[in-house]
């Protein structure tokens, strides 16, 4: 099968997702697809006889219809609520700098608790993937629902743990330093013999980097993958 391949489970959500992130970006994103607003019944039969001439009742249609932004500032809301209890965070001394610099892209741990929370109120998932860079410091990456679209669980040691999981993310194409062109690639993270391994690929599957052990630090070679 494909690298592009769901699991059975993201498929069921995927509509979910998409109406919540169309419902939070508002109402343009909202009417941008019909299945947001369907047509009625009249104007189906319209279009049956003339599309192109009918297609301006459609166009009226979705001009006219408003769309409050009730999901997005009632999640402004419960974040405000969220934002008032201050997380009590406890490191040993090896870790302390997670405090200021948790994520990959620079953020500490508070703000990656709020960004996890705003998450699981708005999707209800949270995909972590926890790693070591090349100095052996800890840190972690976090990916939006849909774009963890794999992955499989299976014993390991007496338990159900994960043995693949595989996030979309997006590349510069590089082919001009103003431009914001992007491809899509999908990172695997693969369990072997009680090591993760992850690789990048291409939409044909061919590999874009190269497969390594997941946090890997000397000697040391650790399973860190989490998918919430």
């Amino acid at each position: 099968m494909p690298v592009q391949s769901t699991n059975p489970d993201y498929d069921r959500h995927l509509p979910e997702w998409q109406l919540m992130d169309a419902a939070l970006d508002g109402e343009d994103a909202v009417k941008a697809d019909v299945r947001n607003l369907p047509k009625p019944s009249g104007m189906v039969e319209a279009e049956k006889q003339d599309a192109a001439a009918n297609r301006y009742l459609y166009d009226n249609y979705t001009a006219r219809a408003q769309y409050e932004h009730w999901v997005r500032d009632s999640l402004r809301s419960m974040m405000g609520l969220v934002s008032r209890l201050q997380p009590e965070i406890v490191l040993p001394s090896g870790m302390k700098g997670l405090l200021d610099k948790a994520t990959d892209d620079g953020f500490g741990l508070k703000q990656l608790f709020f960004r996890m929370v705003r998450q699981a109120i708005s999707h209800g998932r949270v995909p972590l993937v926890a790693n070591i860079d090349e100095n052996g410091l800890p840190y972690f990456s976090t990916y939006t629902a849909v774009n963890a679209i794999n992955w499989k669980t299976a014993n390991q040691g007496g338990r159900q743990d994960l043995v693949l999981a595989v996030f979309r993310e997006f590349r510069e194409t590089q082919q001009d330093e103003f431009t914001h062109d992007c491809d899509p690639v999908f990172r695997v993270f693969t369990m072997r013999d009680g090591v993760c391994y992850s690789s990048v690929r291409n939409d044909s599957g061919e590999i874009v980097d190269a497969e390594k052990p997941l946090g890997r630090t000397g000697s040391d070679q650790r399973l860190v993958m989490g998918l919430g």
